[in-house]
């Protein structure tokens, strides 16, 4: 059956669960040293990955061990928050009968999830600007998608429903498994619906979620969470303040304090992002730093932290989001894999000629 795991994978339309869709199919078709699942649950309110590793384990670790063995990895490292009680009871008495399985306890930070940063909490090797975790021998799956690659292998069972988080002001908040392609006021509807007369529902988490613009819009692959919040509430006016409003706030209230960069997760792991120099464009056209280039923006993972370290309540992610926009018209891209030389083993940098 390894021989068509690729194969049957694609043929079941296996993807990235937890939000980006990648073709699993591609991931896995690969050989690495670790795999390592991400049920960090990055995005505060959401429950599936917590829930499903604490009731679905059986058919989770066995999809996991399959893979592992398929990609060659040495290793497979499940990576779950501490206060995961439940979950983590119930991986360490599955992962018994297993060899070269381990739970990676992880702390309750936002974000744990971050594929990059996990890679880096799990392995303490980094992932190159540009790249992706098989530059560094990792292959990183969500713990949903490991659940549809066990229906598809081993029950030949396509994917077709999708489980989601359904919170914020309904009547009855849950997880619940729903079929792919009904709206989202349905999935609403079995939460109870709302008391609201006028509200939003984010799709994802309130971090980087987004507001649907309407109702019928149909669950998908990828749908991960739905948050029901009052019309006037703060997440949905910092989502819907338009562009220009921020770079002119910028311009007359930027302090250039360097917080955002700070709380930076990716400048935190070693990359060359740099918000606070970004953001500077508003206010002098010019990142004022002749080592820092614009198209360090590819390198932002929209985890919007920068907006809440920002003590003026400025959005420097908004900002990336439009320079990558106009810089991808342009045909502008990121050098990739510019630090494919820096890994980080024990806590020590070498370089790999």
């Amino acid at each position: 059956m390894s021989e068509n795991l690729v194969n049957l994978i694609r043929d079941n339309g296996v993807v990235g669960a937890g939000g980006a869709g990648f073709p699993t199919h591609v991931k896995i078709d690969a050989k690495a040293e670790y795999v390592i699942v991400n049920g960090a649950e990055c995005e505060p309110l959401l429950r599936v990955d917590q829930q499903l590793m604490s009731v679905k384990t059986k058919e989770i670790i066995r999809a996991l061990d399959y893979v592992r063995k398929h990609v060659g990895a040495n290793k497979a490292y499940i990576g779950l928050k501490s206060k995961y009680k439940d979950a983590i009871k119930a991986v360490e008495e599955e992962i018994k009968s297993y060899e070269s399985m381990e739970i990676k306890e992880l702390g309750n930070f936002y974000p744990a999830g971050d594929e990059q940063v996990l890679v880096y909490e799990t392995t303490k090797r980094i992932v190159p600007e540009g790249g992706i975790p098989l530059n560094v021998g990792v292959v990183v799956l969500n713990v949903e998608t490991l659940l549809n690659i066990y229906e598809g292998v081993f029950e030949n069972r396509p994917v077709t429903e999708k489980y989601i988080t359904v919170t914020g002001e309904v009547r009855t908040p849950i997880t619940v498994k729903v079929p792919i392609g009904i709206s989202i006021e349905e999935v609403i509807q079995m939460a109870g619906g709302t008391d609201l007369e006028e509200y939003i529902v984010i799709n994802g988490g309130p971090m980087m979620g987004k507001i649907v613009s309407s109702l019928d819009e149909p669950i998908t692959k990828t749908t991960k969470g739905l948050i029901v919040l009052p019309k006037d509430h703060s997440l949905s006016i910092t989502f819907e303040k338009d562009i220009a409003c921020m770079l002119r706030e910028a311009r007359t209230s930027c302090m250039h304090c360097s917080l955002c960069t700070e709380v930076c997760p990716r400048n935190l792991i070693g990359h060359s992002i740099e918000p606070h120099k970004l953001i500077r464009l508003a206010s002098y056209g010019s990142t004022c730093d002749a080592g820092t280039n614009t198209t360090t923006a590819f390198l932002c993972c929209e985890c919007r932290l920068c907006e809440y370290a920002c003590v003026m309540n400025l959005q420097p992610w908004k900002l990336h989001n439009l320079l990558k926009s106009k810089m991808a018209v342009e045909g502008i891209r990121i050098p990739t894999m510019k630090n494919l030389k820096m890994f980080i083993h024990s806590g020590s940098t070498k370089d790999i000629q």
